[in-house]
């Protein structure tokens, strides 16, 4: 679901959170615990993004266990409060521009602030902004999300790079070889189209053929757009978090990477 705001505001609204699942938990308790029989789970959300003119989209992601719950303030106001380390918010439409992301302890004031960092976001556009790091070094990235129609039967993916205690990353469909390499802290991969019926990646250290963490199973529904946010829980073992989002529509003739057999 995207929020518009009404028509004028030049700030976001406090927000509802989403209902995104999590590998532990937080909000759904089935997704990112396998069944019995190793079935997939039910994916994360793919809301349709529908934008007004000069507008863009955001999410909202708290991924670091290091800090506590949060207040989330764009442009010195409240967009959501409160929000506790896996939190993942729904979309949220924003005049598109340049705007400042501030970060503080959940009730505190700007004074306070443990991030002030500015973000330039383009219209039409659709973005997780993330809030990572450590304690003592919080940081706050907007993730620009291809949501571009897909080839079809496939869906696109994206990989950020949360986990401040992990080096570069490569994320492989199980036993397959990578589709995405050498992702440092705090960066971005390219987005590629993948086809399959069920979604079943691992996170190796790059290079690396054994695996830090193999990610839940959930089905592929195509068109969509999943950006995996990988970060650590607070014992330091790899979590995933995600974003989706589904454009409705199609497109032809784009490369597509395919899950080993």
């Amino acid at each position: 679901m995207v929020r518009s705001l009404p028509e004028g505001m030049q700030r976001l609204v406090v927000a509802a959170l989403a209902t995104i699942a999590l590998m532990f938990a937080l909000v759904s308790p089935v997704f990112g615990q396998a069944t019995p029989e190793g079935s997939p789970v039910a994916g994360p959300p793919t809301p349709a993004v529908t934008l007004g003119d000069d507008q863009a989209a955001i999410s909202i992601v708290h991924a670091s266990a290091a800090v506590p719950a949060v207040d989330i303030l764009l442009d010195d106001q409240v967009a959501l409060p409160n929000v506790s380390f896996g939190t993942v918010s729904e979309f949220l439409n924003v005049d598109s521009g340049d705007h400042n992301v501030k970060v503080v302890p959940a009730g505190g004031d700007v004074s306070q602030a443990l991030v002030d960092s500015d973000v330039t976001l383009d219209s039409g556009k659709v973005y997780a902004v993330v809030a990572a790091g450590t304690a003592e070094e919080p940081e706050v990235k907007a993730f620009e999300i291809n949501n571009d129609p897909t080839a079809n039967d496939a869906i696109r993916l994206m990989a950020i790079h949360a986990a401040s205690s992990v080096d570069a990353i490569d994320i492989a469909p199980v036993m397959g070889d990578p589709v995405i390499e050498d992702l440092s802290f705090f960066n971005a991969s390219d987005s590629v189209d993948y086809t399959g019926q069920t979604v079943d990646l691992e996170v190796r250290a790059t290079g690396e053929i054994g695996s830090l963490a193999v990610l839940p199973s959930f089905p592929a529904m195509s068109g969509s757009s999943i950006a995996v946010i990988v970060t650590t829980d607070a014992q330091g073992q790899p979590l995933p978090l995600y974003v989706g989002t589904f454009p409705g529509t199609e497109a032809d003739d784009e490369e597509v990477a395919t899950p080993a057999a």
